[in-house]
Order: C-alpha cells, then sequence, then structure tokens
C-alpha cells in the first residue's frame, strides 16, 4: 500500500529543497571558479517564468557575497524549463552556450 505526502508537507519539502539548492549552488560558485556552467532544474510558477524565479534566488541575501565580489560568477547559472513529475523531466532542449542545444 502506498502512502502520499499531504500537499502542504509537500509544499514545504519543495522550500526546504530550494533553500538547500540556493546554499550548494552559492557554495560552488564561491568556491570552484573553474565550474563553467550549473544548470538548475526549474519549473514555471504562479505566473513567473524560470528566468524570473532565477533572478528572485540570486537576489537573495545568500548570494549577497557574490554579488559584490564577483558578480560575472551568477551568470554560469543556467535555468532549465522542466518539471520533476513529468516523463523525462518534462526537458525539451538543454542549452549549452552559444547556440547549441541537446535534446
Amino acid at each position: 500500500m502506498s502512502r502520499s505526502l499531504p500537499s502542504s508537507r509537500l509544499h514545504s519539502c519543495v522550500g526546504v529543497l530550494r533553500r538547500e539548492v540556493g546554499v550548494l549552488v552559492e557554495k560552488l560558485l564561491r568556491s570552484c571558479p573553474k565550474i563553467k556552467n550549473i544548470y538548475l532544474l526549474m519549473r514555471p510558477k504562479r505566473g513567473q517564468d524560470v528566468t524570473s524565479r532565477l533572478s528572485e534566488l540570486i537576489q537573495s541575501p545568500l548570494f549577497e557575497t557574490l554579488r559584490r565580489d564577483r558578480p560575472q560568477e551568477l551568470n554560469k547559472i543556467v535555468p532549465i524549463v522542466g518539471d520533476i513529475t513529468d516523463p523525462e523531466l518534462g526537458v525539451r532542449s538543454i542549452p549549452l552556450g552559444g547556440n547549441s542545444e541537446v535534446r
């Protein structure tokens, strides 16, 4: 018999994961300058596209040091539109930089 989490608990888990992902991304960008890109699977939400959601994440206090000292590092974060509940994570293509994409 399978059990599912109540919707409110699931949403709070996603919020916690988002915060943890932010911490990891900030740490990687600050500590590993040779990283070329970090791809984040994100889904549009409440009328916000993934670019807006990424901008919101980058504007959080967590990224203050990078914004001040090495703002170019933030350009390494590449949002990928997707959803973990969809087949193939809902990913249609992955941007590789320039005009290249992988499907």
